[in-house]
């Protein structure tokens, strides 16, 4: 990971994600600024990633549909709410 400048004169972050380069830019022209944002974006890539939660279709229907109501219209809610009904009746009659 390094910063670099580019012609337009802002200071980029060059990184490397599965061997493919990546670049950021740090949206400042000065070094001084520039190295503060570095620092706190290897500070954040040091941190471990959100760890994937292990649950249940059911548990995630209902989180989804707690998420649905606070962001989509009633109507959207309800069809997702049909789709899953569905989707569950479908699922227990072809596993069981």
């Amino acid at each position: 990971m390094f910063l670099f400048k580019r012609k337009s004169g802002y200071f980029y972050i060059c990184y490397n994600i599965s061997g493919k380069r990546h670049y950021k830019s740090t949206g400042t022209t000065k070094k001084a600024e520039a190295l503060r944002v570095l620092q706190s974006f290897q500070l954040a890539q040091s941190k471990p990633q959100s760890q994937v939660m292990d649950i249940s279709l059911f548990k995630y229907f209902v989180h989804f549909i707690k998420y649905s109501e606070a962001y989509h219209t009633k109507a959207t809610t309800r069809d997702y709410m049909i789709t899953f009904k569905k989707f569950k009746k479908f699922l227990i009659q072809t596993l069981f």
